[in-house]
Order: C-alpha cells, then sequence, then structure tokens
C-alpha cells in the first residue's frame, strides 16, 4: 500500500494526469489457473547503460481476481541502432516487470489499468485483459 500513496504523489508531483488520458496501450493475455505470468516490462537506462530510478507501477483500476505486482528483472533492450542507448542492446540490464497472479480457483476474465511510471515523469498507460483458464 505504501507504494502506491508513493506513485501517487510521484504522479501530482510530475503532473501526470496528461499521460493518463493518452490511449492506453492495451494487452490481451493467457493465464493457467493461479500461475503467474508476466504483463509487461519497463527500463529507464542512461547513456552509459546504467538503469535510472524507476520505472514503478501504478494501479489505475486493480484486478479483481487476482494481484498485480512489480519486482526487479533482468531484460534485454531494443533500442534502434541510431539511439544512443543501442549498444546497451547487447546485455541484460535491470528494470521493472508486472507480474499479475489470479486468486487460486478462478476461471474467466480478469481486466485492469496501470501505468509504468518513468524517472522523468512520463508513463505509459496498460489496458490488460487476462483469460484464466
Amino acid at each position: 500500500m505504501r507504494g502506491w500513496f508513493l506513485v501517487q504523489g510521484m504522479l501530482w508531483l510530475a503532473g501526470i494526469g496528461l499521460a493518463m488520458a493518452e490511449e492506453p496501450r492495451k494487452l490481451s493475455l493467457n493465464a493457467v489457473g493461479d500461475q503467474e505470468i508476466q504483463v509487461t516490462n519497463g527500463i529507464s537506462l542512461a547513456r552509459d547503460c546504467l538503469p535510472r530510478s524507476g520505472p514503478r507501477v501504478g494501479i489505475i483500476e486493480a484486478p479483481r481476481h487476482g494481484k498485480l505486482t512489480e519486482r526487479p528483472v533482468d531484460i534485454f533492450t531494443s533500442y534502434k541502432a541510431d539511439n544512443p542507448r543501442a549498444p546497451c542492446n547487447e546485455r541484460r540490464s535491470r528494470g521493472i516487470g508486472a507480474y499479475y497472479k489470479a486468486k487460486s480457483g478462478f476461471k474467466g476474465v480478469d481486466r485492469f489499468r496501470f501505468l509504468l511510471v518513468y524517472y522523468d515523469g512520463t508513463a505509459e498507460t496498460y489496458q490488460v485483459e487476462i483469460k484464466v483458464w
């Protein structure tokens, strides 16, 4: 809960209300039972490939039949060749992953919305639908 208040404060300070008005990225995923799945990940790297603080997950609308969590994850980036961070693509870097896990025994469709908030205050909005088999 403390993390959510932190994200709310970050959003307020950065004036992220406009980012939430943008068209969200829509994801349709499948999960099996209460098996945890990675929904997405995010990363903020400096030009020297060192991670910057963040990103963080901010829940807009929580899943009704499961839980969304975040945790550090090592990922490969995919910067375009003309990006100064393109050399970072050659190694794993520390980012954040957003993970979903359905409540035990739930079968059906769960929906939720969340933000990935980056170090500079920018954010991406995600609208997710997960079919739990």
